[in-house]
């Protein structure tokens, strides 16, 4: 485990492991250089055209304009780069991507958290909504655990940083993931692969696309993933935090005219693995001695990826949607609409505890999230104002049951426990085995905004872009929870021992109208030099606490989120071979929403306030023709400002925001001598400081500094065949994503740990 590290040494290393390849790599392109046949003609050879980067074009304005000169912190990873990378679902994209984290708790569903620059919306409960919105081609994806899908069948990935809302939908209030698929193609083409790999891995995915008229043209994808688990339960001998995941994928594009087209796709996405277990970090010593004494496991010191629990853990989703995608150049201006329709459902159950003591157990965790959206926009150009205008509507339903039950050990693990702890005696029947609390809760949501987003070409190398979205949102929910725990109604015992206890049941309303907008000014250099200052102010909506709050007190409803952003970036393009990107940024975030969870309770509040600024370098580098390296150094100082009510909190770090990432990456391609063959070689490496992954920053829930590296070699057959030996996590890091308060355990803490080394080889075929 790296632990200590300083930023520094990471970047070297990789630095100086890419200049020893850079030099053999120098004398190959030196010794390999093609001679020249005598020319029989009187007409001179022509002029070998020099390698350089190309150029990259990106759609983050909703309109295509060149990566150099686009006034927004963005980043586009392709397909290739996706590939070659090992990056194969939402979650690894951080690879690629500067200010990215994904972090995983107890749930995929209900647990994931995307963060930029430090900064994103903490799980665990489905009133909130991402930070970071997603969307798959064009359509929005409500919560942060339905976007962490595979990636099958990309074309690219634009990850947007910064509040995009006026743009994209809503609740982007510090940056976007646009994932765009591959479209239907009326030649046709094919795709088959094959992976073999540690932990038992199989993944077998294909496409296959073409015309069936001379209007109409078909593509099917899918994928099938499946892997052994890598943390050891002794208690029944199995292995957990496994991967059996499945991912289809149709699409139908017809071309009335040249100027109108209509793009239908459905997708369906499952999943059914033993998910998600979290070994001790640490032990208390009087629980884990009470554990201890009742005949339970505890593993002292804790360790790595063993841990021993009673109870069923597992994780069942099923994500469908349909969507509609019609394109129209009317001439004077392109109409486009997105109609869709999206139905999620997850099935969790859960050891509550951790332990081999049946002290409590989650038998189901239901939720049922259904979505539609519209979406119809308009884009031209009068002289020097290229215009989009454009309305949004989404609607939402939201649907929670979930049951937490005392184990058959429970009342002599707490009358031990209150022993230990105190003078007090409580006898074991006061928690009987099968009793505790049943909660239901829902919400309905209803948004619709109006938005506008122009640019404005001010001559000698000027533009000003300019939007605003006017939005009107309304929720309305609530739930209860009922309880069969004796202890509840019980007048002599003090509340700290009245566990899993019901709440009333409640209803509460959200309505908000809120206008946000986007001002930037931007100004060319000559060629390839673009500097731009912006100011966004963004927003993420309100709701209804979906975790019924206990009797003892807690809020119903939150409040929005309120971001003002400011921004100055440089571009720079070095010759043909040198692309830089650098950009400065502030983000003052007021009414912070903050879950918390202390071991019993989980508590929603807008007790914080936010502050993240820092500075992000990216870096594209085409040193050899055959050798392109990549690069980004992020520094993030995102810290809980003067307004937050928690001494702990005010002025500390925030949760999973390291203040340094780093990415090296280089690529690699040249032919070989025999059968027309072609050596790729990738490495990718991922820096980040330590950090804490607590929300309440407790310093036992600190993880260490790690980096992560991916890499991949092969090679390419001009048959259509490539063959290659890939690996992740090569330097088999263990580090911790979430650390929690183990439940009823005061001084013991759990952890959500990372995937240790893997590594297999793929073969793949394209038609």
């Amino acid at each position: 485990m790296s632990k200590g590290m300083k930023p520094v040494w990471p970047l070297a290393a990789s630095f100086a492991a890419l200049s020893a390849v850079t030099a053999p790599v120098a004398g190959w392109a030196q010794q390999e250089a093609p001679v020249q046949p005598a020319q029989t003609s009187v007409e001179a050879a022509p002029e070998p055209v020099p390698a350089q980067l190309e150029e990259i074009i990106v759609t983050a304005t909703r309109r295509e304009q060149s990566l150099s000169k686009v006034p927004i912190a963005v980043t586009e990873v392709s397909a290739e780069q996706l590939d070659s990378a090992v990056v194969r679902d939402t979650q690894s994209l951080q690879m690629q991507v500067p200010s990215l984290a994904v972090t995983v708790s107890g749930s995929e569903s209900a647990g994931a958290v995307i963060r930029i620059r430090g900064v994103g919306t903490s799980g665990g409960n489905a009133g909130f909504e991402s930070s970071v919105g997603t969307f798959i081609d064009g359509v929005y994806i409500p919560r942060a655990g339905l976007a962490l899908n595979d990636l099958v069948d990309i074309d690219r990935i634009e990850v947007l940083r910064g509040p995009q809302g006026t743009l994209f939908g809503k609740n982007t209030s510090v940056g976007a993931i646009n994932v765009y698929t591959k479209q239907p193609t009326f030649e046709p083409e094919a795709e088959l692969s094959g992976s073999v790999g540690s932990y038992e891995n199989i993944i077998a995915r294909g496409s296959v696309s073409g015309g069936v008229t001379d209007k109409l043209a078909l593509r099917l994808a899918g994928q099938y993933n499946v892997r052994d688990g890598y943390i050891q339960n002794q208690t029944d001998d199995r292995r957990y935090n496994d991967r059996d995941r499945f991912v289809l994928r149709g699409q139908a594009l017809y071309q009335f005219t040249p100027d109108v087209s209509l793009r239908l796709i459905a997708d369906h996405f499952r999943k059914d693995e033993r998910c998600c277990v979290a070994p001790y970090t640490l032990n208390g010593a009087i629980p884990s001695g009470v554990i201890a004494g009742l005949g339970g496991t505890v593993f002292d010191p804790p360790q790595d990826y063993t841990t021993a629990f009673d109870a069923e853990v597992g994780s069942e989703a099923e994500d469908s949607g349909i969507s509609g995608h019609l394109s129209w150049n009317l001439g004077w201006a392109e109409l486009k609409t997105i109609l869709a329709y999206r139905d999620g459902n997850a099935h969790d159950v859960s050891d509550a505890d951790y332990s081999d003591l049946a002290i409590a157990y989650i038998p189901y965790q239901d939720s049922t999230l259904r979505s539609r959206t519209a979406e119809i926009s308009l884009n031209g150009e009068a002289g020097r104002l290229n215009w989009l205008a454009g309305a949004f509507y989404s609607k939402e339903d939201v649907s929670l049951n979930s049951s937490t039950l005392f184990g058959a050990d429970a009342g002599a693990y707490l009358q031990a426990l209150v022993r230990a702890t105190s003078s007090s005696q409580i006898p074991r029947s006061f928690y009987p085995s099968g009793t505790g609390q049943v909660t239901h809760a829902e919400q309905d949501g209803d948004s619709f905004s109006l938005f506008t987003h122009n640019v404005v070409d001010l001559g000698a190398g000027f533009d000003l872009s300019a939007g605003l979205r006017w939005l009107h949102e309304t929720k309305d929910g609530g739930g209860e929870s009922t309880t069969t725990a004796p202890t509840c109604a019980n007048a002599a015992l003090p509340a700290s021992l009245k566990l899993l206890c019901g709440a009333a049941p409640y209803e509460d309303h959200y309505d908000d109208n809120r206008l946000t907008g986007t001002a930037a000014l931007g100004k060319s250099f000559g060629t390839g030099r673009y500097v731009y200052a912006s100011y966004s102010a963004g927003f993420k909506s309100g709701g209804i606490n979906l975790n019924p709050p206990s009797t003892t007190g807690g809020t119903t409803s939150f409040d929005p989120e309120k971001v003002k952003s400011y921004e100055l970036g440089l571009r720079l393009r070095l010759g043909n071979r040198i692309a830089t990107r650098t950009t400065l940024f502030y983000m003052d975030i007021k009414d912070f929403q903050l879950l918390s969870f202390d071991g019993v309770t989980s508590t929603v509040s807008n007790a914080a306030a936010v502050i993240s600024k820092g500075v992000e370098f990216e870096s594209d580098w085409l040193a050899l023709d055959t050798l392109m390296l990549r690069g980004s150094l992020t520094y993030a100082d995102a810290k809980y400002g003067k307004q937050t009510d928690s001494d702990t909190l005010r002025g500390e770090q925030l949760t999973n925001a390291p203040r340094w990432t780093g990415q090296l990456g280089a690529n690699y391609e040249r032919p070989l001598s025999w059968a027309d063959t072609r050596l790729l070689g990738n490495v990718v490496a991922r820096y980040q400081s330590k950090l804490n992954t607590g929300s309440d920053l407790d310093p036992s829930k600190e993880q260490g500094a790690y980096t992560l590296v991916n890499a991949r070699l092969g090679l390419r057959f001009v048959s259509g065949y490539e063959a290659s030996l890939w690996g992740a996590n090569l330097l088999d890091e263990y580090y911790r994503q979430i650390v929690f308060n183990s439940v009823a355990q005061t001084g013991s803490y759990n952890g959500y740990v990372g995937l240790p080394r893997t590594w297999g080889v793929e073969v793949k075929k394209r038609f």
